[in-house]
């Protein structure tokens, strides 16, 4: 076999590349959701080794198998066979036999010629892996740049106002947040979300390229689209040139904070918000203060919703208490694939001989208990006292990932959750990411009676905009393009 391989080293390369391209595609679609395209596929390739470590074990391993041993052994297999058919007797009586028809004799030679052609089964996969991924919407976009240039509000250049009673903000991510969760039992598994008070926006769908968390997070504090230019260059960007969220906030003398269940080197989400003037409290700073490591059993080894809300409700009450202004952005993980449930959740397990069906009844238990913890960490806030002079959002990061085992019928109307406990009125029930920070900035006092912009975003308390034509632009990927992320910011320099 080590001679073989070594006789036909290039060709099996070639080979390999092609099964592991073809793979990783179907794996990706089946693993991570049909809406995984080459925004996180590059994103992942462009965060270092401390970006990526904190990946659950199980899902590294089913790479390593997927997309390593398989196509290993597949080319193996499939290399040997073919060089068997070079030299089979059946394969040669058969050209043989075919020789005087001509047409059939050429084409079944040509057939045969690139079925051995490796560098071909190469060039396919790779095509397959492009437009499956939509590398082609990378290239194929929009350059008329005269009219969507206009699409962006620079936030450099608005002059906020300076409220004189700053209230506090909770910008509260919910992982995979969304209201078709409630249809998916008879008794809503997010009923106690549901009864935190705040007001809806219900139809809220995602931006281009918001498909998953650190895209998301992204475009909802910085109202820009996580498409290359910006993630290829995310802990690049000075603050003057791309204004966000925390960045307004940090210029009042706001205190701020950022929690997440895992390491914050997790998907640069760390540095990201370092960036921003956020302190980032992970799973290692609640562990230093006190949580045994016994219990890092959530998503990635992380800190479980219960735990983690009952450091992060201490952490507030001490904001609170320091008569300081506060913003404090969570992201919990318990409901994300594969469903780590905190051990110490009382709702009853429900069993199943049925795969789906157990998987099922862990998606709805997940959500049941989370919403607990999350009930549970805002009626300590509001017994504080310190809800009272607060804005709370609470909003998914995006929709549940559709998976084999159990996905929410794309006929459905699907969108993202979102409650905001505003005093004036939503003046529309439509948003998308790039309008929480501008909506979030109004309610807070900061934006001017005479704007209500905010970088591709535009308040939902407001109607003084031609909100239908704006919304229509910015959620067309070819108009609101890498391309045009890239002029508006001038990666090249």
């Amino acid at each position: 076999m080590a001679l073989f391989l070594k006789k036909y080293l290039i060709n099996f390369i070639f080979l390999f590349l092609a099964f592991a391209l073809f793979q990783k595609v179907i794996w990706i679609k089946d693993f991570f959701g049909m809406r995984t395209n080459y925004i996180e596929i590059l994103y992942n390739f462009t965060v270092n080794y401390n970006g990526v470590k904190d990946i659950p074990f199980h899902f590294k391993m089913l790479f390593i198998r997927n997309i390593l041993i398989y196509p290993f052994l597949a080319a193996i297999i499939w290399m040997f066979l073919l060089e068997k058919a070079k030299t089979n007797t059946i394969v040669i009586d058969f050209f043989e036999k075919i020789k005087d028809l001509k047409f059939i004799n050429i084409v079944t030679k040509i057939s045969f010629k690139l079925l051995l052609n490796f560098k071909v089964y190469f060039l396919i996969s790779l095509f397959f892996y492009f437009q499956k991924l939509d590398f082609f919407d990378f290239i194929l976009v929009n350059k008329d740049l005269k009219n969507t240039k206009q699409l962006y509000y620079n936030p450099n250049n608005i002059e906020f106002n300076n409220p004189a009673q700053k209230k506090n903000l909770i910008l509260f991510f919910t992982e995979s947040l969304e209201y078709q969760i409630r249809s998916l039992d008879l008794k809503n598994p997010i009923q106690k979300i549901d009864d935190i008070k705040g007001n809806y926006i219900n139809n809220f769908k995602h931006a281009p390229a918001t498909g998953f968390s650190i895209g998301a997070v992204v475009s909802s504090q910085c109202s820009v689209p996580f498409y290359p230019a910006i993630s290829m260059n995310l802990t690049l960007f000075k603050k003057n040139e791309l204004m966000c969220l925390s960045d307004v906030l940090a210029n009042y003398n706001y205190e701020q904070i950022f929690y997440i269940t895992v390491s914050g080197d997790f998907h640069l989400f760390g540095n990201f918000n370092k960036e921003h003037s956020l302190k980032v409290i992970d799973k290692n700073k609640i562990v230093e203060d006190g949580l045994p490591k016994e219990r890092l059993t959530g998503w990635a080894d992380g800190v479980h919703d219960d735990d983690f809300l009952k450091h992060a409700s201490k952490k507030i009450i001490e904001l609170h208490k320091s008569k300081k202004p506060f913003n404090a952005t969570i992201i919990t993980t318990d409901t994300h694939f594969p469903y780590l449930i905190s051990p110490r959740c009382k709702e009853p397990v429900k069993l199943s001989k049925n795969k789906k069906e157990e998987y099922f009844n862990k998606i709805v238990r997940s959500y049941r208990c989370s919403s607990e913890y999350i009930s549970n960490f805002f009626n300590e806030l509001e017994e504080a006292g310190v809800l009272d002079n607060t804005v709370v959002v609470i909003t998914g990061d995006h929709t549940m990932a559709n998976k084999k085992e159990f996905t929410i019928s794309e006929s459905l109307d699907r969108n993202i959750y979102f409650k905001m406990n505003n005093i004036k009125p939503f003046l529309r029930d439509k948003i998308n990411h790039f309008d929480i920070a501008p909506t979030i900035l109004d309610s807070l006092g900061f934006l001017p009676p005479d704007n209500s912009r905010f970088g591709f975003g535009v308040s939902a308390l407001r109607d003084d905009f031609d909100y239908k034509s704006h919304y229509e632009k910015v959620m067309d990927k070819k108009i609101v393009s890498d391309y045009l992320i890239h002029e508006l910011f001038n990666t090249s320099q």
